[in-house]
């Protein structure tokens, strides 16, 4: 068995912030539809509550490797009740469905948390993952609206306001 050389580091600015250079163009062709399936079931289970889809690792960084790699994904959702993070009830249903039809897919991840204004207050550490780490595929961007992050950040330093709120 071959070991490949995948992965990479997260980049850093000049002012030592990580930051993202996620593109939709970075994902493989091979993965789009796929992806796109799953745009489509955020869709039909959130309908008018959903705020953003959000797609991270390595199909996201176009990194993908055919029979290993999942689909990672996450939904912004407008909702009365706080969800920190909970993954979504038609994940199996989709899963099953998409692994059919694209057997190259290992699995898929979908997950839903609470937006609301300043959203990062109280999800810091999601708030985090959308700004280092994930692909915005759907809805309004909150890219710009978070605080940027150092990689001690990461490590959960105190020095960072956001990241009192972990919990």
């Amino acid at each position: 068995m071959n070991i490949l050389s995948i992965g990479a580091f997260l980049s850093m600015n000049k002012n030592g912030f990580i930051t993202n250079d996620l593109r939709i163009k970075n994902i493989q062709p091979i993965w789009n539809e796929p992806v796109q399936i799953i745009v489509q079931q955020y869709h039909e289970y959130h309908k008018e509550k959903l705020h953003s889809i959000y797609i991270r690792g390595s199909v996201s960084r176009g990194l993908a490797v055919s029979y290993v790699s999942d689909i990672d994904t996450f939904a912004l959702i407008r909702s009365d009740d706080f969800i920190r993070w909970k993954s979504i009830g038609e994940q199996v249903q989709t899963q099953q469905s998409i692994q059919i039809e694209f057997p190259f897919v290992n699995g898929i991840e979908m997950n839903a948390a609470s937006f609301e204004s300043e959203f990062y207050l109280k999800n810091p550490r999601l708030a985090m993952v959308i700004q280092t780490q994930s692909l915005c595929l759907y809805g309004n961007e909150v890219l710009k609206n978070l605080p940027n992050f150092r990689p001690i950040d990461l490590c959960g330093s105190l020095k960072n306001p956001v990241i009192k709120y972990f919990s």
